[in-house]
């Protein structure tokens, strides 16, 4: 009798071997054929569940087969599958797929009916309870591309950063969850709670449209994402003024570093407020070529944010602590980036001139932007410079008063800004008020 169950242990070992080799390679044909001719045998007593379908998609889920797992939830190997059971790690494959920022199959189990709302059920691992697009911006905020920026750099280098193709899947892959997921506000707002800057910019890449959308609350201007900030930054310097004079400094250390990071939430909020469209349509020209090396692509946003207006400094084009840029950079192609910076900082740099005097690595020249990528009728003197200092903010220039009669016509007006000017000097003034009390 033990020779016999050792006998059948040694087969299904065998054959999970099989499918697990097959799916490795991502061979769609010998694998559909393989489970196939095992589910035939399954009236027989020695391969009756010999193949379980949550070993199957785990394997899948491990090694991002696309194709298998297209002939799998297709139907095509006969095997009952359900992607809202947890596999026997305990995970459901659509968390696999997010942790591992996978777009295919991240699809695919998105149009077979695998659910956004259900939270990780694993006790004890970093991504209990959370669901998958916070998993996504878990694995993002892990990216290698990623762990040379810190907040006290340039909020402008994430831009460089996520536009270059090799950033495109994991945010394609983010993008498929945000469109999917109904919490969207809540665990953007969550971020903002927490000063997770770069899974901001992040969900802003992809869903920027509903994350800037007008609140539905109408006594507030603004959108849901920038009352957010707001409060959080009424929050942190009413925090910052009960912690003065104590001696609890590194809570104020601390708490002056959340708000040097929500400050920053809200110069990006600017950021894609002027310029959000003209960024997607950029990183979805530059994802058609994975062959674009960066300094093209930096000079190319560098060239873009110039022109809508926004006052960039030299250590906002200055990527040489970026190690993603650097260690892909040839040294000519080091000191080309390093003398087309240099000339960005003069007046006469623009995206349309960049984009007739661009040239790739082999001295040809190549065309990065076949149509303008500027909204209609946009007026870049009109727009107000930027920059990303996050100890000062500059005076705003004097208003002259306006002509009598006027007055309610123009206190009836809703600032376009998401975070103007009387608001920051609003949150001055409740400071010195409550010091002066």
């Amino acid at each position: 009798m033990l020779d016999y169950v050792k006998c059948n242990c040694e087969k299904a070992l065998r054959l999970h071997k099989q499918v697990e080799d097959l799916i490795r390679i991502d061979n769609k044909s010998r694998f559909v054929s393989l489970v196939r001719r095992v589910l035939e045998k399954k009236n027989s007593v020695t391969n009756e569940n010999v193949l379980d379908s949550k070993d199957v998609l785990m394997w899948i889920c491990s090694h991002q087969a696309l194709a298998c797992a297209t002939a799998l939830l297709e139907g095509k190997t006969g095997l009952s599958v359900d992607l809202n059971v947890t596999l026997k790690c305990g995970f459901y494959p659509l968390h696999y797929a997010a942790e591992n920022l996978c777009c295919g199959l991240t699809d695919v189990f998105l149009k077979h009916g695998a659910l956004t709302s259900l939270p990780c059920s694993v006790h004890g691992s970093r991504y209990s309870g959370k669901l998958p697009l916070s998993v996504a911006l878990e694995a993002i905020g892990c990216h290698p591309f990623l762990r040379d920026w810190s907040p006290n750099k340039s909020i402008f280098k994430l831009i460089y950063i996520f536009c270059l193709p090799e950033m495109a899947e994991p945010l394609e892959t983010l993008k498929l969850l945000a469109l999917h997921t109904e919490e969207l506000q809540v665990i953007s707002s969550s971020n903002v709670h927490e000063g997770r800057l770069v899974q901001l910019v992040a969900l802003l890449l992809v869903a920027r449209e509903k994350l800037l959308a007008p609140a539905i609350d109408n006594s507030v201007d603004g959108s849901f994402i920038g009352q957010c900030i707001l409060k959080e930054l009424a929050l942190l310097l009413d925090q910052e003024v009960k912690l003065m004079g104590t001696a609890h400094n590194e809570e104020l250390n601390r708490c002056r570093q959340m708000k040097d990071a929500i400050r920053s939430m809200g110069l990006m909020l600017n950021v894609f407020d002027k310029a959000g469209g003209p960024i997607d349509r950029f990183r979805y020209f530059i994802a058609l070529g994975n062959d674009i090396p960066p300094h093209i692509v930096v000079r190319n946003v560098i060239c873009l944010l110039k022109d809508l207006g926004f006052a960039l400094k030299t250590e906002d084009i200055d990527v040489s602590d970026i190690s993603c840029m650097v260690t892909r950079l040839n040294l000519q192609e080091s000191a080309r980036l390093s003398m087309a910076l240099d000339n960005i900082l003069q007046p006469k740099s623009s995206w349309s001139e960049f984009n007739q005097n661009s040239v790739n690595g082999d001295g040809g020249q190549r065309q990065i932007q076949m149509n303008s990528p500027f909204p209609a009728g946009i007026s870049v003197s009109s727009l107000k410079s930027f920059h990303t200092c996050l100890g000062f903010m500059p005076r705003p220039a004097p208003v002259p008063a306006p002509p009598r009669g006027t007055q309610k016509i123009i206190r009836g007006m809703q600032p376009g800004s998401r975070l103007c000017w009387a608001t920051h000097w609003a949150f001055r003034a409740l400071t010195i008020k409550r010091r002066i009390s």
